[in-house]
């Protein structure tokens, strides 16, 4: 039943307190103002009477001579003061959970009391009380307190929806002051409310941060809270009684060494651990598959806490017989993140048994000293090899993070030799048979599924961003990557061409190629490290000078260690003083960050130090004021690293799904002050990045179903079996000798003939493809052993192929080195980069090439025409219409030059030629053509000369097309107002997402367009408001489209 005063807003601070009450009387809680409350004084914050009325029918014997004196002295018991503040707010929640022991003085029987009733929550007392006077340092009147059998559980402070004067700022700063004037009241806290509407409710701890104060969006897990506002959401959601009582019970952690460290849950922790916890006891072994489901949360929402909150539900859990954790992480620095936090929570836990585990051996033996609990967290690399299983017990809940990384894979593979790799994943479903597996990732994919099971819950990056829990990212692409020159290009691929006709093989040609035009070798080209070094120096100092910046902590991500290291040598050339040493860190301004070798150069070797300079690394740059700004990185920190202030990343390295996911999002974390997570991107991975984005937003299982890949690697399989039906694979596989092995193999296929050797190659990489695709635990025991034993032949034969290639010599390998130094340039080039767009086309220089042939000019031209209707559709539209008839009149021209090359009589055809005029049609049509191109190359100019961004001189065209089209017959001034407001738009909207693919960032979008059309009359000329409305929006729409169309 919707209360009554739902029918409309409400403005002032009282209409808003009853409409709360109101939601709260809905929900079945009582309801009293404060001054009718009996209290022996206004230093009391104890609702007396209710917690009589609570404790007297579960211990009758309180009530054996006066009842009330019982509860006065239950109370006296909680209220005294022998700790500190925080300490007691802690130990009252730890105690909570469990029992009080209440001595009677005057017959000294000892009763064991709980203040909730946890199994049954509806037995409990819940009322809320507004206006609640109370006597501390000063006298003070509270807005409303949530009482849950007469103890004071929340308190919600409120300010005016009207009142523009006072705001949640406001209303924190005054919950701040009264925990200081009347303590008494907040002792017994859980969380804190403020709201100045019904839209704007957060809750939180007390004594911390506005910026921390989250919001409670979801009513419970299956009902949809479409159509209600936030304040309806949080009192139906966070306080259902069941609920509140819950997250009373087992959703508020304090760290075990500073009790002021104290978390509130956020809605997706609540949901989810009790999701997975449900999911858990379902599918335990050994009635059930062991899968117990898989948690999907974007990069920084909070997971570890998840699993934090998941592991109190499991340890005290009787009906799963108190199972024994294990948490596997494939990182180090993620299991020494989940260490420090599950070591910091053993009250929290209620198990002081949490480890580090080192080796199988050490795990072996901390779980045979348990039949339940204990919490041990290790890296998959630890599970080593052995026939014998560490533990056999079920109750052993094993929680994998990052689970789409290293744990699916139970592929046995053949050593040369014939002795046995078994993979992480093997290992550790081998070692604990009876465990159940569940999975924590932030980039599901379909084999996490087959080994975990389904997602049992899930929870945005879109999500996130709107929770305000992260920050949204936002991408800049640079121009970084190279062009090849075409000319050196010829004579590599000439030299090639050589190559083979000097006799070497296809294959060691293809392979040279391959060598070459690796990413790394064109990252570390020596111009373009320069180029990339001060360009990054010079877009930071940029950022930092306009205050873009929250603290000025970057981070560098390479393409290697090597690349890494050039790199700071580059930016040290160019800012010598950003290497200053500071007197109180003893660093520099720029680090490497990343792990030495023995063969690194000395310089290198001593820049990056040791493990433990490392890790003191990692300590200072989170710290917001330090002088340690921008870390260098090629690999560490791009997983399980939190940095809240870094804001800003350069990525000169190409990443696609999962790992640019992970990379990413160390710009998301919250922080304040901080709007967004800048990504400068050296090289144009839109496309990568939009398919990422939309990846974490769902997480579903591909196209193809097991079923099909299990059908296609069958198929695959069966004829690799008949190709090998007489090889004697028995006696190949108990071979211990590596040389007889191979031998073994490659007699059987050179006599088998050239026929069946290109048939293998084709018949085994399908094989291994279609496996590949979808390579689970089911898949493996059923194909594993077929997969591993082509796999090691096809080793020795691939191998042995290789040899047999005629190599290229040595000489011509040389010449093409000293061609590629020079092939690639990195001048800037005619190109246009903005935001989603870049656009290429020949410069003026390269058009009018003196080589070029008319054929050519044509051809370049046509591509300058393409490139011009991405940015100007309509103007693009008429320059290749005309270059199109210009093209068959040429066509027209050179057919009938063939037709007059073929007369034989010399005078004849030079007759025809002159009385065809063909000379001066050309020179015409050349004219004609030259003007086009000219025009064309002025369009995309034009911005130039109006001091206009690219951006501004596309929006501009495409107005004055609809100002002329609909004949609103507006000013130039105000059509250039319109103009700057919407390419500011779109500066804003194109750093978040793609509008075409983004249903959230569309809405947006279309919203704040038609305020633009309404905000500059865009109609007022015309009758049809609503189909001319209609039509510039989509054309609007459609302009922003050809800016990322070419991306996708």
């Amino acid at each position: 039943m919707e209360p009554e005063n739902t029918k409309r807003k409400p403005i002032t601070e009282e209409e808003l307190e009853d409409y709360i009450i109101s939601l709260f009387e809905s929900q079945g809680y009582l309801y009293s103002r404060g001054n009718e409350i009996q209290r022996e004084s206004y230093y009391e914050v104890f609702l007396l009477e209710d917690l009589t009325r609570f404790l007297k029918p579960k211990y009758p014997k309180l009530d054996h001579f006066d009842c009330y004196s019982d509860i006065r002295h239950i109370a006296d018991d909680l209220q005294r003061e022998d700790k500190q503040f925080y300490d007691f707010n802690k130990n009252f929640f730890k105690n909570l959970s469990d029992e009080i022991t209440y001595i009677r003085e005057r017959d000294g029987e000892k009763f064991s009391i709980s203040l909730i009733d946890f199994k049954n929550p509806t037995n409990n007392i819940f009322r809320v009380v507004n206006q609640l006077a109370v006597e501390g340092s000063s006298p003070r009147r509270v807005d409303l307190v949530v009482y849950i059998n007469g103890i004071p559980f929340v308190i919600w402070e409120l300010k005016s929806p009207s009142d523009k004067y006072t705001d949640l700022r406001i209303a924190h700063q005054q919950l701040q002051l009264y925990q200081k004037e009347i303590p008494a009241l907040f002792k017994y806290n859980a969380f804190t409310v403020l709201c100045d509407g019904i839209g704007n409710v957060r809750y939180g701890v007390s004594w911390e941060t506005l910026e921390s104060f989250a919001k409670w969006k979801k009513i419970s897990d299956e009902e949809s809270a479409e159509g209600k506002d936030l304040l309806s959401i949080t009192i139906e959601g966070l306080f259902d009684k069941e609920r509140i009582v819950k997250l009373i019970q087992d959703f508020i952690w304090f760290s075990d060494s500073n009790p002021q460290k104290k978390i509130i849950c956020r809605y997706p922790q609540f949901y989810g651990a009790l999701k997975m916890y449900d999911s858990i006891k379902k599918n335990l072994k050994p009635t059930g598959s062991g899968k117990g489901g898989i948690y999907f949360g974007t990069t920084g929402c909070g997971k570890s806490f998840t699993m934090l909150f998941l592991s109190r539900l499991l340890l005290k859990s009787n009906e799963l017989n108190k199972p024994s954790v294990l948490l596997i992480a494939d990182r180090v620095e993620i299991s020494e993140q989940l260490c420090s936090l599950f070591q910091s929570s053993t009250d929290f836990l209620q198990d002081k048994n949490v480890k580090s585990i080192n080796s199988r051996t050490e795990l072996s033996e901390s779980l045979k000293n348990l039949e339940t609990g204990g919490v041990f967290i290790t890296n998959i690399q630890k599970f080593e090899e052995s026939e014998e299983p560490l533990s056999d017990r079920n109750n052993i809940i094993c929680i994998s993070d990052e689970a789409h990384r290293s744990q699916h894979n139970f592929d046995v593979e053949y050593k040369e030799g014939g002795k046995q790799k078994i993979p992480f994943g093997k290992r550790l479903h081998d070692s604990l048979p009876n465990a159940t597996y569940v999975g924590f990732t932030a980039t599901p994919i379909d084999k996490t599924m087959d080994v975990f099971g389904e997602i049992v819950d899930r929870y945005t990056m879109d999500e996130s961003i709107d929770d305000g829990f992260t920050v949204k990212l936002k991408l800049e692409v640079r121009k970084g990557w190279l062009e090849i020159q075409d000319d050196i290009a010829q004579q590599v691929i000439e030299k090639y061409r050589e190559a083979r006709e000097s006799g070497a093989s296809g294959e060691a040609i293809e392979e040279d190629q391959k060598l070459r035009t690796q990413l790394k070798a064109i990252c570390g080209v020596k111009e373009r490290i320069e180029k990339i070094a001060g360009d990054i120096v010079n877009h930071y100092k940029n950022r930092v000078d306009n205050g873009e910046t929250v603290c000025g902590k970057a981070m560098i991500v390479t393409h290697g260690r090597d690349i890494g290291y050039s790199i700071y040598k580059a930016i040290r050339e160019k800012e010598p003083s950003w290497f200053e040493v500071d007197k109180e860190t003893g660093l520099t301004k720029v680090q490497l960050v990343m792990t030495r070798t023995k063969g690194d150069e000395k310089e290198m070797y001593d820049l990056i130090g040791s493990d433990k300079y490392q890790k003191r690394l990692a300590e200072i740059f989170k710290e917001n004021e330090s002088n340690f700004k921008i870390a260098i990185v090629s690999d560490k920190w791009l997983t399980g690293f939190d940095c809240p202030c870094l804001d800003t990343m350069y990525l000169d390295r190409i990443f696609q799904d999962k790992q640019l996911i992970q990379t990413i999002s160390r710009v998301n974390r919250k922080y304040m002050r901080k709007d967004y997570g800048l990504v400068v991107s050296y090289w144009p991975i839109q496309r990568y990045w939009k398919e990422a984005l939309e990846k974490v937003g769902g997480g579903e299982r591909g196209e193809l179903s097991l079923e099909e890949v299990i059908a296609n690697t069958k198929d695959c399989l069966e004829l690799l079996n008949k190709a090998f039906y007489d090889f004697d694979r028995d006696t190949f596989l108990k071979i211990t000798d590596r040389e007889t092995q191979s031998e073994m193999v490659i007699n059987y296929i050179e006599g088998k003939g050239e026929g069946f050797k290109a048939d293998f190659k084709e018949q085994y990489t399908t094989f291994a493809k279609w496996y590949d695709l979808w390579a689970n635990l089911e898949m493996s025991k059923e194909l594993g052993e077929d997969r591993a034993f082509y796999k090691l032949v096809w080793s020795y034969w691939s191998r042995h192929f290789r040899k047999s290639w005629t190599p290229i010599s040595a000489k011509t390998k040389q010449e093409i080195s000293e061609h590629m130094k020079n092939i690639f340039l990195v001048e800037d080039m005619a190109q246009y980069s903005f935001g989603y767009l870049t656009v290429s086309f020949p410069s003026k220089e390269e058009y009018n090439n003196k080589k070029n042939s008319e054929e050519e000019k044509l051809r370049k031209g046509k591509k300058l025409g393409q490139a011009i209707a991405k940015i100007h559709k309509s103007f693009g539209k008429s320059f290749l219409e005309r270059l199109a008839r210009l093209q068959a009149e040429y066509e027209a021209i050179w057919k009938e030059q063939a037709r007059l090359s073929e007369i034989e009589d010399p005078e004849e055809r030079k007759r025809q030629t002159e009385e065809s005029g063909i000379q001066e049609r050309i020179e015409a049509l050349n004219r004609e053509r030259d003007e086009l191109i000219e025009g064309g190359y002025r369009k995309m100019e034009e911005h130039k000369s109006k001091n206009w961004t690219k951006e501004e001189q596309v929006f501009f065209d495409q107005l004055q097309e609809f100002n002329s089209q609909f004949n609103f017959g507006l000013p130039e001034d105000q059509l250039l107002a319109f103009t700057r407001d919407i390419n500011h738009l779109w500066q804003e909207i194109k750093s978040f997402g793609d509008p075409n693919t983004r249903f959230s960032v569309l809405s947006n979008l279309k919203m704040e367009l038609y305020k633009l059309i309404d905000k500059h009359h865009f109609y007022e000329n015309d009758d049809n408001y609503n189909e001319t409305t209609i039509v510039i929006l989509e054309e609007l729409l459609d302009c922003f489209k050809r800016m990322t169309e070419n991306e996708r």
